[in-house]
């Protein structure tokens, strides 16, 4: 997940400098929405990641407990 994440800050970063250079109000437009699906794709990997985290504290915790 990881991984997944950096490339959508990648990508973002990527769209976001496009953005601000064109001069085409289609295009921004365009890039605007891309941005928007991007953000909150990123925003699902980090809670799916936080998520995830937190049920393999609580795996590691469990196993702890036999030991």
């Amino acid at each position: 997940l990881e991984g997944a994440e950096c490339r959508e800050r990648d990508a973002l970063r990527e769209y976001r400098e496009f953005a601000e250079t064109c001069n085409y109000p289609d295009v921004q437009k365009i890039l605007q929405e891309l941005i928007h699906e991007r953000e909150k794709a990123l925003a699902g990997l980090q809670e799916r990641r936080a998520i995830l985290a937190a049920k393999f504290e609580v795996v590691n915790c469990i196993n702890e407990s036999f030991n």
